[in-house]
């Protein structure tokens, strides 16, 4: 009785273990350009394994002699 308890036990740790680990992530993307008003964008999407935050990043890009910068933040829901 108790090799069929421990077996139980095993195989239900496994199935926790294998449980989807998808989570839903929310992005704000701010673009700004020197003399105009900040645009932001929000998103929303699942990713399947890592960190919501691991979509961070800060961009910048040259756009007719100024510098255009955007930043994408993204956290759990």
């Amino acid at each position: 009785m108790k090799k069929v308890l421990l077996l139980m036990a095993v195989a239900a740790m496994i199935g926790l273990c294998s449980c989807n680990k998808s989570k839903d992530c929310k992005c704000t993307t701010t673009q700004t350009l020197p003399g105009m008003d900040p645009v932001v964008t929000e998103t929303t999407m699942t990713i399947e394994k890592g960190k919501c935050s691991d979509g961070n990043a800060t961009q910048t890009t040259n756009v007719g002699g100024q510098t255009m910068t955007q930043v994408i933040e993204c956290a759990e829901i």
